[in-house]
């Protein structure tokens, strides 16, 4: 039987109450009240308007409140006896090791939590719920077998307690076998050592015995990265599925880890289509990218305000997945809509700093300019480009050709991005070549201006006027011997004039990284 839990002794009560008393007395306390206030009051109207009602930035206010306040009871409870139990530490499977935070050695046992949030809420209940809560667990453990198990207990025979202690030795064997397996395997992820057919192997003989399918759900990368060509319908089905399902349940209430262990699932796809090309043509591909931005958006977005490591990790997610779209082939316009969406939208959560121009810009330009477009994927090729800025004349370049590609498949954003390659050919004054390109792509929007609105053709007018007049100034100065703001072929600079140097941390050199 288990260690009898004694009842509560009155100064183990008194310290209780007084670490209780301080969060009831805290602002995370009184916030989360005012919330929940509002919540009723919300609730109450949306009831009146015969309304539905669900408060989402609510909810996660509360939610986040919540996890914090319990986090400070937990803080100030670990010297008083019997408020924590020690935890007995669970396996690990690698990626959890690599990206989840160090775990507590301790947790509260179920009855002090929920005595904690009544007397929270109600004073003076907390004896009364411990006691009950532990005389419910004593009861329990110290329920008494049956006589007829007592009886078939004691008349075991000789042989059948020598087969059960045969049984019991051969588990513990194929238990220590499958540790030294369990250790060689993770052992030669760690160390980048092994085939991926022996990586294989060892996952799946280790799954014979555990059925968790823990141990290949997390292989992928290990073995494509070894070897792009070994498996590579298998290691998408892996990956595939682990899209479907999530890793909600290995990183609860670990966002960082949850991003890392989605960055090496599309770290993995990267090397399959680019080793793989038939597999750029599979709309599961494109189906499983999508479903990874679309968890890993909504995963950053729930703890990055909790987890101060999620940005870092949200910014190689959107390193390693943005390039990845533009290895996918395209076949309909929905498909490079829903695309340029999730790009726009991953792009859109990133810190400003954090954003990378270069694979926004050619991922955008790789789809455009590869795909069927329309109204709809010019809009969200616009939403994506207006989120960055090209560094050096290469980028703006694109960024020129894309602005007329989008007038023209939607002429309503004709007038934007005009605007937009007036921007280009200010933010590069040194560069003699990328402004008369500006003028020069600008100006052939003149053989379509019967499709422009007014405004639009006034405004295609202007800046082509403002640019040529720029430009054959700085090409007088140049004959007359003077000097000019473009700098000269041989010393040609194709960085933008108020580029600042942008530096992105390396996620490792295995995992996640470039």
């Amino acid at each position: 039987m288990s260690e009898e839990l004694l009842p509560l002794r009155d100064e183990h009560l008194a310290q209780y109450e007084s670490i209780i008393n301080k969060i009831r007395e805290s602002d995370k306390y009184k916030k989360l009240q005012k919330i929940r206030e509002s919540e009723i009051n919300e609730y109450n109207a949306a009831i009146a308007e015969t309304d539905s009602f669900f408060s989402k930035k609510l909810y996660k206010e509360e939610k986040k409140l919540i996890r914090s306040i319990f986090a400070d009871f937990e803080k100030n409870v670990q010297e008083i006896p019997g408020a924590t139990i020690k935890k007995k530490q669970n396996k690990k499977n690698f990626f959890q090791r690599i990206f989840s935070k160090k775990e507590t050695d301790f947790y509260i046992p179920g009855h002090v939590e929920t005595d904690f949030w009544k007397e929270l809420e109600k004073p003076g209940t907390f004896r009364e719920e411990y006691d009950m809560g532990i005389n419910a667990y004593n009861g329990k453990q110290s329920t008494d077998k049956s006589q007829e198990e007592a009886k078939i207990e004691t008349t075991y025979s000789e042989k059948t307690q020598e087969n059960t202690k045969q049984t019991t030795n051969q588990k513990a064997n194929i238990n220590t076998n499958d540790e030294a397996l369990e250790d060689n395997y993770y052992n030669h992820i760690a160390n980048n050592t092994g085939t991926a057919e022996e990586l294989w192997n060892m996952a799946n003989q280790l799954e014979k015995n555990d059925k968790s399918g823990e141990y290949t759900k997390y292989v992928p990368y290990g073995i494509v990265d070894r070897d792009p060509t070994f498996k590579p319908e298998t290691m998408l089905s892996i990956i595939e599925n682990n899209a479907n399902g999530g890793y909600v349940n290995e990183f609860d209430g670990d966002p960082s880890g949850e991003i890392g262990a989605y960055t090496a699932d599309v770290k993995a796809l990267g090397l399959l289509v680019e080793h793989n090309p038939d597999l750029s043509f599979s709309s599961r591909l494109l189906n499983t990218l999508n479903k990874v931005s679309k968890e890993t958006i909504a995963c950053y977005q729930e703890g990055h305000t909790y987890d101060k490591e999620a940005p870092t990790y949200f910014s190689m997610f959107a390193l390693n997945i943005i390039p990845t779209y533009a290895k996918c082939e395209y076949n309909t316009p929905k498909q490079a809509d829903l695309a340029l969406q999730n790009i726009a939208s991953i792009t859109k959560n990133l810190e400003t700093y954090e954003r990378n121009p270069h694979d926004v810009i050619n991922t955008v330009h790789s789809i455009v300019n590869n795909s069927e477009t329309d109204k709809d994927v010019a809009t969200s090729a616009f939403r994506a480009l207006n989120l960055v800025s090209p560094q050096n004349s290469e980028e703006a370049s694109k960024m020129l050709s894309l602005y007329k590609t989008l007038s023209l498949d939607n002429p309503d954003l004709a007038e934007a991005s005009i605007s937009k390659m007036r921007k280009i050919f200010n933010d590069f004054p040194h560069d003699e070549k990328l402004q008369k390109e500006c003028l020069s792509t600008l100006e052939s929007l003149n053989g379509f201006r019967s499709t422009f609105d007014e405004d639009t053709q006034k405004k295609l007018d202007s800046h082509s006027k403002s640019m040529k007049s720029r430009i054959n100034a700085e090409t007088i100065k140049r004959a007359q011997g003077k000097e000019t703001t473009w700098k000269s072929p041989t010393t040609g600079s194709s960085q933008r004039s108020s580029t600042k140097t942008q530096t992105y941390s390396n996620f490792g050199n295995t995992y996640g990284g470039r």
